[in-house]
């Protein structure tokens, strides 16, 4: 990647960066991409209110101050 910008406006975060593929057969795709993000008020919350990825990573012991 090259020419990466990041610019953040309130609770919008818009990513835009260049890219270049080569492909096994030799041929190059030369990409621009812009990703947007929208910051919601029940953002990475399920259903039950409680955050997706609560458990412990899986190289953290329960308890760690990784939980906290």
């Amino acid at each position: 990647m090259r020419d990466v910008e990041l610019h953040v406006y309130g609770n919008t975060a818009i990513l835009e960066y260049k890219l270049a593929l080569t492909h096994s057969a030799g041929d190059t795709a030369h990409l621009h991409e812009i990703m947007v993000w929208l910051k919601s008020p029940r953002a990475g919350r399920c259903s039950s209110g409680t955050p997706p990825n609560s458990r412990p990573h899986r190289n953290e012991e329960p308890g760690s101050a990784a939980e906290a």
